[in-house]
Formats: C-alpha cells, structure tokens, sequence
C-alpha cells in the first residue's frame, strides 16, 4: 500500500493464501479465486505475521530451480511481466538490502562444483528490444542505428544474434563487476524497452593436440542457457500519432501481444 492509500483509509483487496490468490471487490464483498504453482505477497514490508515475500523468498522458490534446471541441461527463461512501476525491476535486479534474483542467481550458479572446477564454463550477455531492434547494452554505441542481426541457427538451435557480446565468468568477482556494468546502463535504458540477461552453459572437455609439443585443446559442447527477461510496461494497447494525424500502435505493444500469443 503506498502512502496515498493508506491515508485515505485504503485497503488490501488481494489475499495470497499459499498458491491462491483471491481479489475481493470492495464495494459487493465478491470474490475471485486464482490457483497458481506460486503466488507472492509483497505488499507490506512491515508485515510481522511472516507472510511479506522478499527476494529471497522469490528466489527460493523459482530462481533456485532455474539454476538446478540449466545444470541439468534444460534451457529456461523466467518473465517479468507487469504495468509500469509495479516491480518487475526490483524483483530482478533488487538493491543492496535486498538484492534481486539476478544477483542472486549467479552467486548460487558459482557455488556449483561443476561451475567452480570450470568443467563447466559459463558466459553472460544483456540486450535490450526496442522498436523491434535488438542492442547489445555492454557495448557503449549500443543506441547505434539499426540494432544487431537476429538469424536463426536451424530447427531446435534457436536464434543467434550476430555480434552480441559475450562476458566470460569465471568468479563471483567476475559477476560482480558485470553487475555493475548492468546497473550503470539500467539509467540510460528505455521504459518502452524489454531487456533480457542470457546465461549460456558450456561443459568443458579437453582433447590430445596433434601436436605433441603443444598443450591439449580445450572442447566446448553447448549445455543450456537461461534468460532473465524484464518486459517492458503494458500500456494496455495504446496508440501513438505519427505524422499526417495516423495512428499506429508501438512495436512495445507488438511484442507484448505475440509474447501473451505464446504464453
């Protein structure tokens, strides 16, 4: 509840009971139950009665299982779907009192053994899609026109993106430097922009050289990939007007409505 409300005696319409999630009309007193895998109450964090979901909470719930998933070799992606302002940030990127689940999904990820004896190796890339463009946001001329290429690999390869960036992790010290480099582009990001955080998962095989002399050659063999994807703010369809008084509806609300299409 944000200030406002509670001084004009608001109250909470939604009750989370578990996986139940209930919206209960004010006015009529009717009520409409939703049964999902997980439901999350973060509405106060002054809550005593144990029942406020912070980002641990959310993480052990869902972003644990997403590592456990990717080690296991199955590629995952987990949305953050919502209006403006209503979290979706927060819960991935969090702040130092209570970081998010991106933080704290690559802290688990480098307490793997897989992951710390390097038989698996591990690489990261952030991009943002904006105006049906994609930008590599580690890259400082990421607002050049005209975005980066998107082609696909094959049947049940997905998609590459031609010249995206990829940072090699080897430490957390190495998450964290990323991470920085995350929050300082966060400020010059677009609202009307989705962003996606790519983990990419690669086992490690070392193979003789035919060349006795030299040392052997290192193999790496795709494993999964998992991203953390940040959907920019439903406007609920709206139109803009362009030159000569038209309509047209944003490449935001084009990619929001394929993404529910899927869903």
């Amino acid at each position: 509840m944000t200030p406002r409300e509670l001084s004009i005696g608001g109250k909470s319409c939604v009750v989370v009971d578990g996986g139940c999630t209930t919206i209960v009309n004010p006015e009529t007193g009717d009520a409409k139950a939703f049964v999902l895998d997980y439901s999350f109450d973060s509405s106060e964090p002054s809550d005593k009665t144990g029942s406020y979901a912070d980002n641990m909470v959310v993480f052990n719930q869902i972003g644990s299982l997403l590592i456990k998933n990717a080690m296991g070799g199955f590629n995952t992606s987990l949305f953050c779907h919502g209006s403006s302002q209503s979290g979706k940030t927060y819960t991935l990127i969090g702040q130092e009192s209570d970081p998010g689940v991106l933080p704290r999904t690559l802290e688990y990820l480098f307490q793997q053994d897989p992951i710390v004896s390097e038989s698996i190796i591990v690489h990261a890339s952030f991009y943002e899609v904006i105006d049906e463009q994609v930008r590599d946001i580690l890259k400082r001329d990421f607002y050049a026109p005209g975005g980066l290429k998107v082609r696909m690999q094959g049947e049940g390869s997905g998609c590459l993106i031609e010249g995206l960036s990829r940072v090699r992790l080897q430490s957390m010290g190495d998450c964290e430097e990323l991470l920085a480099r995350v929050l300082h582009a966060m400020s010059s990001i677009s609202p009307t922009a989705h962003t996606i955080f790519t983990v990419e998962l690669h086992t490690s095989t070392y193979i003789q050289n035919s060349d006795p002399s030299k040392p052997p050659k290192q193999v790496l063999e795709p494993l999964s990939k998992f991203h953390l994807v940040d959907l920019s703010g439903a406007n609920g369809g709206d139109t803009s007007l362009v030159p000569g008084g038209k309509t047209r509806t944003s490449a935001q609300d084009k990619s929001l409505l394929a993404w529910a299409n899927v869903m």
